[in-house]
């Protein structure tokens, strides 16, 4: 999978995995450190299990200049929401991306601020990582919370951790 992509529970699983997280709320703080300010980051959702090639899967990510896209990958890329600028997002500093999943209701967040709610089909649920495009680092912060639940993961949470991505 791209260097640019840390996932949880799965992400490019193999058949004896399962799907993870059916229904859950995942918020991370994000911010620009380096690189292109127009390439975007953030979380990538519903990556089920496959055994090999690309991952079907979600992807609602921001730009330093303002930008934020959420859209699907199924074979082809389709987007579902696009701002060219949002004054919600603070370029060169901390922003909070947050995603509430319920059945096929998807709730979009920046900074604590609903930017989008979609009903997305054809998503039952997956891995869920944290993602960068080309030319862009970033460093995604202490602050990842993920309770979900699923076939494997009944109220699982994930907290507090630090990583940096740079996918050049």
């Amino acid at each position: 999978f791209s260097p640019g992509a840390i996932w949880w529970n799965g992400g490019y699983a193999g058949s004896e995995d399962t799907n993870y997280f059916a229904n859950y709320s995942v918020s991370v703080k994000v911010d620009w450190q380096a690189g292109s300010t127009t390439d975007t980051f953030g979380l990538i959702l519903d990556a089920p299990e496959n055994t090999g090639g690309s991952a079907d899967s979600i992807s609602f990510h921001i730009t330093y200049d303002g930008k934020y896209f959420i859209g699907t990958w199924q074979g082809s890329w389709q987007t579902l929401a696009y701002e060219p600028s949002n004054s919600i997002i603070s370029g060169g500093a901390q922003n909070k991306l947050t995603v509430e999943k319920s059945g096929n209701e998807y709730r979009f967040l920046i900074n604590d601020t609903q930017v989008e709610l979609l009903t997305i089909n054809g998503f039952t649920g997956g891995a869920i990582g944290l993602e960068t495009t080309q030319n862009v680092v970033v460093r995604f912060d202490d602050s990842l919370t993920l309770n979900g639940s699923g076939p494997t993961c009944d109220g699982c949470t994930i907290t507090s951790w630090d990583w940096s991505l740079e996918h050049q």
